[in-house]
């Protein structure tokens, strides 16, 4: 049996190919991630129209954004609550 020589060229570019396989996978995870918290400000500007801050009082911006924001929670899980006959 002859044990197979890795030449340096080859060692290379298998820490360059080690090195692509790695920064897909973060690239992947960051983006799944991303995905997910980017969601509900999708929800609460386009589907309850809240582009600007309205009123002149923080709290009562405050007191709007939360409850869209609760809505939004609403709207993305209104399968799971009403399920289609």
């Amino acid at each position: 049996m002859r044990s197979r020589i890795i030449f340096p060229w080859h060692f290379q570019h298998f820490q360059h190919f080690q090195y692509l396989v790695h920064r897909e996978r973060r690239v992947v995870s960051t983006s799944l991630i991303r995905a997910k918290v980017e969601h509900p400000f999708h929800v609460v500007k386009n589907t309850f129209l809240h582009k600007k801050t309205r009123h002149k009082g923080i709290q009562k911006n405050d007191a709007q954004l939360n409850v869209l924001f609760a809505l939004s929670n609403l709207y993305m899980v209104r399968g799971k609550l009403c399920p289609y006959p």
